[in-house]
């Protein structure tokens, strides 16, 4: 049997400053047509900055789904055209001031495959270089060190939520053993 859906028309619900939601109707493979909601937004890069020291340089910043102060690595949307490398170098510097001089791509993520369309490419960069802050008008971010240890105890603990920056976290930690 197929096992492919057919896309039959998407229309937009909603039109937001950063993101769209659509009502899409698909014809299932059985031949049922249904409607499922979907998330548009645009898809980024994210860094997990480790210094010479081996400690790992995030942010902490409001976040108001979560209505907390959450603590990640810098990421953000991929502008027109730029590659998800230099998206993710861009966000590094402009969110913490360090440049990674070495990017490596660690994978690609959906953070809620379900419903949103955006993939983050997720990258570990090393070799830092110092540079200035250039964060958005609407950014208000502390940028932190924390160890490998403390970063897996905070993932532990809840206090690191993002998928992100947990994934990030954990491949790090699997491939330095």
């Amino acid at each position: 049997m197929d096992k492919s859906f057919k896309l039959l028309s998407k229309d937009i619900a909603y039109e937001g400053n950063r993101l769209k939601m659509y009502n899409e109707w698909l014809e299932r493979p059985d031949g049922v047509t249904v409607s499922y909601d979907l998330i548009g937004n645009k898809n980024g890069a994210a860094v997990l900055l480790v210094d010479d020291d081996g400690s790992f340089i995030m942010i902490r910043q409001y976040r108001n789904s979560v209505n907390k102060m959450s603590i990640e690595v810098p990421g953000g949307s991929k502008e027109e055209n730029e590659s998800y490398e230099e998206c993710a170098a861009r966000e590094a510097v402009e969110e913490t001031g360090y440049l990674p001089q070495k990017l490596e791509l660690i994978c690609e993520s959906s953070s809620a495959v379900a419903i949103l369309d955006e993939i983050s490419f997720l990258y570990i960069g090393k070799c830092l270089k110092k540079k200035e802050t250039h964060f958005d008008p609407d950014e208000f971010i502390d940028i932190i060190k924390l160890t490998p240890d403390a970063a897996l105890e905070m993932i532990k603990s809840g206090e690191i939520i993002d998928s992100k920056t947990i994934i990030l976290v954990y491949a790090y930690l699997a491939a330095d053993k």
